[in-house]
């Protein structure tokens, strides 16, 4: 490991060296470009451009605002403006502009598309359950979003979405070990005004989205926001109805008061409701020797009139015999209340937050009449946060710090009722004799026979109920000194604290006996997470620096347990970061590039992975896996060439590997991190074409690339991904930024692709996908009065 990192630190030297040539070349190459052309001068005013300078974003990643650019931490950045034009409606869809972050939903047989996943450099957490954290944060309006359910939210009237990559223990907290995605809402402006969007497409499509300043005074502004979308599902089930059927109804509200210079106050108030049919799942595989496949279908198959339980549909996905529960439901709402005083010396930000939100999701995994594997989950989950930060300088304005304290206080329930198998233990207790062919009566050595103990373990018809508590308390410090004025020194600290409380009942339905008895159990960590960087200017627009950091995710408890042993908690894992990047604005603003090479000391990984006991019975375990290393690199550049053209791409390298496993884990050294492939890329272009008057017409395509690589820890290879390149394409008309009629295609060349998965080999024997969407053509009209 260090020679690992010897070499490494080598190699950015090299490579901080050769992206500073290459960045002289660019810009040297790039200044006769800027020159005008006289010819287009009379047309391009059209354009409103004043120059050919990139947008400089503002971020608040270290708690106050900033250039992207003077900010010593690798982020994507982008404008609401920016993301519609991408066709990036969701926080799904974010991922595909961003290098090495991969965001997915449906994952571990959820069936929501509601629910997701967030992997970045290789660290996230597929699991949906409330006993597993995320490993990358989501902030919303500077309120921690704590579950995975619900997350996959539309991205209604936005600002901005900033995606810090790496880990952000130190002003973010825990479960930011991967980094954090913060989205920001459009804020209040100081006169009247409204934006109204309506869009219609394919599958049914129609979707309303408007929003309204209204200025009460002169120190109290709102803005007011509402949502309505239908769509169709796009994939029909053979008995009626479909999947992945959506409607949605939301709204927020936004008061900022400012009674003087030295205070402001800001209100948000929000709701969503979600009203949809189940993800669309396709089986990829059956293995009918599956030990619980063969029992099933000797022993249940002629019964329920079916040859056998699984029915792959591979080759025509979107074609269903489903014919379990189907409803993907959430309910969310909140308030949040930001108060900011400004004193002589210092300055001081509350955040006060409270949220509630209400889900319900199904699948039926088997895709057949067959009641063989189907789950349903409704739960309830609320959460309390409280922030305070204290900002300042010293040392005549050299060191800039931000210093303060963390509360959160959550609780959340599940009830999940799961069905597999169905019918195997009722046909097991009618068996004239146990399966080995032994006589009824002890001993007993195999399934079969009325009152065998065995068959209680076969009953897989489950009832399971969870609670769980989670309480939070952290205390942090953040500081930048200015060494000299191209050198700044940052070092940051976090102290935590945090208990979990976990009570669980989980009954087998047909047996009648707990598979766990009523149990509480609770576990509590205490964390420390120190960041170093040192960051140098070359001049305003080049920038190198270096960083350590720690970041690390909660631990949790097994919350798939079929014996009481298995009822237990596992440790946090933790990451030990080491990056070196670089950030230039060259040829006189035209060009924007920024890049990052790092490597991760990967420990306690949590690894949600299934197995078989010695009768082939499904057992669903999380623990500490092991150890391993992440490394990479990651491109992110901006061109303007001229005021028509604007071109955006971005490259993102992985090269992660276990190191060490612990003793018992169900996979090996050779497999592969789930949702790292090796290679994601991302390209967009668009030109801006004036017409008469001042109407301006523009073409964009934008383009991602993701690698091939595994969705679970185990690497079953029925669930790989291919190489997938998706196309997203729009061609819009704009008036002066009043109006814009915009054509669109998402996913242009339909794409057949999954997202997500989970595989039985050893008991059920079916590997399950869960599906992207196919193409989807739509057009949108916007006006601003």
């Amino acid at each position: 490991m260090y020679k690992n990192k010897l070499v490494l630190m080598h190699v950015c030297q090299r490579f901080t060296l050769y992206i500073a040539i290459a960045g002289s070349l660019l810009a040297t190459s790039f200044t006769a470009l800027g020159q005008s052309d006289p010819a287009l001068e009379e047309s391009d005013s059209a354009l409103g451009q004043s120059d050919l300078m990139i947008e400089r974003i503002t971020v608040t990643a270290r708690k106050r605002s900033e250039s992207l650019q003077d900010v010593p931490i690798a982020i994507s950045a982008f404008t609401g403006d920016m993301l519609e034009a991408k066709g990036a409606n969701n926080i799904e869809q974010v991922s595909r502009h961003v290098p090495n972050l991969n965001i997915s939903f449906g994952n571990s047989g959820s069936g929501s598309a509601a629910n997701t996943a967030i992997y970045l450099r290789g660290i996230g957490q597929m699991d949906f359950l409330l006993t597993a954290d995320p490993g990358v944060g989501l902030y919303i309006d500077n309120v921690y979003y704590a579950r995975a359910q619900g997350t996959n939210m539309d991205l209604v009237d936005v600002e901005k979405v900033e995606v810090l990559r790496g880990p952000q223990g130190t002003l973010f907290g825990k479960n930011t070990i991967g980094g954090a995605v913060v989205v920001t809402s459009t804020r209040p402006n100081n006169s009247f005004g409204s934006r109204v969007k309506l869009t219609v497409g394919e599958f049914g499509r129609v979707e309303g989205k408007a929003s309204v300043d209204i200025p009460i005074n002169d120190n109290l502004l709102s803005r007011f926001t509402a949502v309505a979308k239908t769509r169709d599902g796009y994939a029909e089930r053979s008995i009626g109805g479909r999947l992945g059927d959506e409607k949605v109804v939301g709204g927020r509200a936004t008061f900022e008061y400012t009674p003087s210079d030295q205070s402001s106050f800001k209100l948000i108030l929000d709701s969503i409701n979600r009203d949809a049919t189940s993800a669309v799942t396709a089986v990829y595989s059956y293995d009918p020797t599956a030990p619980l496949a063969g029992l099933w279908t000797a022993l249940v198959a002629p019964s329920v009139g079916v040859e056998q339980p699984v029915v792959v549909n591979r080759n025509d996905p979107f074609n269903s015999n489903a014919t379990g529960p189907n409803v993907d439901d959430v309910d969310s709402w909140g308030g949040s209340f930001a108060a900011n005083w400004d004193f002589q010396s210092f300055s001081l930000k509350s955040i006060t937050a409270y949220r509630e939100m209400d889900t319900e999701f199904a699948r039926d995994g088997d895709n057949s009449p067959a009641q063989y594997i189907q789950t349903h989950n409704t739960g309830s989950q609320e959460q309390l946060s409280q922030e305070f930060q204290f900002l300042g300088t010293a040392f005549d304005d050299r060191l800039n710090w931000v210093m303060g304290a963390f509360y959160f206080q959550e609780t959340a329930y599940d009830e999940n009722d799961v069905r597999l198998a169905s019918g195997l233990y009722n046909a097991l207790e009618l068996l004239p004799t146990q399966l080995s062919g032994t006589p009824c009566g002890e001993p007993w050595l195999a399934p079969g026979c009325e009152d065998n103990p065995i068959n209680i373990g076969l009953d897989l018809d489950f009832e399971v109920k969870n609670k769980v508590e989670n309480e939070s308390v952290a205390l942090f410090f953040h500081g930048t000194y200015a060494i000299t004025e191209s050198l700044n020194l940052t070092g940051g600290i976090r102290y935590l604290e945090e208990e979990k409380v976990y009570e669980l009942f989980h009954d087998r339905v047909n047996a009648g006996v707990p598979i766990i008895p009523l149990t509480t159990v609770k576990d509590d960590w205490v964390e420390v997470l120190p960041l170093l960087s040192l960051d140098y200017r070359f001049n305003d627009e080049n920038m190198v620096y270096g960083s350590l950091s720690q970041g690390f995710k909660s631990g949790g408890f097994n919350g798939r347990p079929t014996t009481a042993a298995a009822v237990e908690s596992y440790d946090p894992e933790s990451v030990t970061s080491y990056e070196l990047g670089y950030k230039a604005d060259l040829a006189e603003g035209m060009i924007r590039l920024n890049t990052a090479i790092f490597i991760y000391d990967y420990e306690d990984i949590q690894l949600s992975s299934n197995r078989a006991d010695s009768i082939g019975n499904l057992v669903l375990v999380t623990e500490n896996g092991g150890t391993a290393t992440i490394q990479g690199m990651e491109f992110d550049l901006t061109i303007r060439p001229d005021e028509r053209w604007d071109i955006v791409a971005g490259l993102g390298y992985l090269d992660a590997g276990y190191d060490d496993l612990n003793e018992g884990v169900s996979i090996s050294k050779d497999d592969d991190l789930p949702y790292t492939p090796k290679f994601t890329g991302n390209l967009g272009v668009a030109y801006k074409l004036p017409l008469f008057g001042n109407y301006v017409m523009t073409f964009r395509a934008d383009l991602s690339y993701r690698a091939k690589y595994y969705v679970d820890v185990e690497n079953s290879e029925a669930l790989k991904t291919d190489n997938l390149t998706l196309v997203n394409a729009r061609v819009t008309v704009a008036s002066e930024n009043v109006w814009e009629l915009a054509v669109f295609a998402t996913n242009l060349t339909n794409e057949e692709y999954h997202v997500a998965g989970i595989a039985t080999p050893d008991s059920f024997g079916h590997a399950e996908a869960s599906m992207g969407l196919p193409r989807q053509l739509g057009a949108s009209l916007t006006y601003r009065f």
